[in-house]
């Protein structure tokens, strides 16, 4: 799921409609699109989200803090 594809008001709209269903919405994104899948999360805040693998960042020489950082926010 892209940027522009989380930003979307019909795509925000039928991930709302989940929770009536009792049915989570899993994630399965890169590290990179973390700030989005905020703005997402922050705009369904009654659909339960599972956020596969983490978005684990790659790399042998990935430094964390930034990683973590996102996570804060």
């Amino acid at each position: 799921i892209d940027a522009p594809t989380m930003s979307d008001p019909t795509v925000i709209s039928n991930l709302r409609m989940l929770s009536s269903l009792g049915l989570p919405f899993d994630l399965c994104v890169r590290a990179s699109q973390i700030p989005d899948v905020a703005r997402l999360v922050a705009s369904c805040p009654e659909v339960t989200f599972v956020l596969d693998h983490c978005a684990t960042p790659r790399g042998q020489d990935c430094k964390l803090q930034w990683w973590c950082d996102a996570f804060s926010d």
